[in-house]
């Protein structure tokens, strides 16, 4: 009881995309009409066959997207734009300890990193 296993849910993998440019002027017009519509958007530098392209927005499921663009459709003349699904990412986990005492604590950021990918790292105090 002194550690637990906690899944890190995977991030929205479903995306309205504005498509792949195929150079970075068409890439800087995409921006620019995106822009002019005052639309937020991310660039989306992997996976590459998605890369360099336009994120306009994340969702959790295929119907959340297909609704977002169909929002989208019909507020703004937009062209091009399409739901597309990322690549599923591996599984994540954290090692959460409840409590460490500074023993456990210098011990836990000695471990190498390829035993707790990216570290071990404390939670900020509880007010």
């Amino acid at each position: 009881g002194a550690w637990s296993r906690e899944h890190v849910p995977p991030p929205p993998r479903w995306l309205v995309y504005a498509g792949r440019a195929t150079d970075p002027a068409a890439l800087r017009a995409r921006e620019a009409e995106l822009t002019r519509l005052n639309l937020a958007y991310e660039v989306l530098d992997s996976p590459p066959e998605l890369a360099p392209g336009l994120v306009v927005s994340r969702h959790a499921s295929h119907a959340d997207a297909d609704a977002a663009l169909a929002a989208l459709a019909a507020s703004a003349p937009l062209r091009g734009l399409k739901v597309v699904s990322l690549p599923a990412p591996a599984a994540q986990f954290w090692l959460r300890v409840a409590s460490a005492d500074a023993e456990q604590q210098v011990r836990l950021r000695a471990l190498p990193l390829t035993a707790l990918a990216g570290g071990f790292k404390p939670c900020p105090r509880q007010p």
